[in-house]
């Protein structure tokens, strides 16, 4: 609970009052954009065997990406009328279809199943455990299933494949995007923006 004299109350107060008292009536229906937005610094160690940033990307595709493929075909299938914007970056593109990074994630969910087998034999005597351990297990071989089978371990293809459904708009941003509100438009940084926009038409 946030005190009352701390500056975040402070400041969440001034925000809140300054809503009420400004707001205006809606009159006319507006319109709702739900547009997701995928970005990750490009990472990639080929001198290691194994580096820790690249588990970043590894529990993005596991948490984020295929779940998010997932859904869209399960909509898709269901004949589900729906619109919806995602945002690719050129430095995520680039990593999705880096055949080393792919097969690097490939052993990282191979790793995390048998941990969860382990986990399960583990905790077999302890029901909450065990549940949690199921969970995880089952989870991780469901990836594995649609990024071998479905996917054949290529996803920008299956992200392709949705956008053609015509049901999902695919747009990009710079690579450099973090700095681009912090940056004046010069003449260089404009045609950078530009290029990244001609890379994703390409991909797609």
């Amino acid at each position: 609970m946030l005190k009352r004299n701390s500056k975040l109350a402070w400041s969440a107060g001034i925000l809140y009052h300054s809503y009420c008292d400004y707001r205006e009536p809606i009159k006319d229906r507006g319109y709702l954009l739900l547009l997701l937005h995928a970005h990750l610094p490009y990472i990639r160690y080929p001198e290691h065997e194994q580096h820790l940033e690249e588990v970043w990307l590894h529990e993005a595709i596991i948490e984020s990406y295929i779940p998010l493929l997932n859904v869209f075909e399960d909509l898709l299938n269901d004949k589900t009328d729906f619109r919806i914007t995602l945002s690719l970056t050129p430095s995520l593109l680039e990593m999705l279809s880096d055949k080393l990074l792919m097969t690097r994630f490939q052993e990282y969910l191979d790793s995390r199943i048998e941990l969860a087998e382990r986990e399960l034999s583990r905790t077999r005597s302890e029901p909450g455990l065990g549940r949690l351990a199921e969970m995880y297990h089952k989870g991780f071989l469901t990836t594995k299933s649609l990024f071998e089978d479905t996917y054949q371990k290529d996803l920008i293809s299956a992200f392709r494949s949705i956008y053609q459904s015509g049901k999902v708009e695919l747009i990009t941003s710079a690579a450099t995007m973090p700095i681009c509100l912090c940056i004046s438009l010069s003449r260089t940084a404009y045609g950078r923006r530009s290029r990244s926009g001609q890379y994703i038409q390409a991909v797609f």
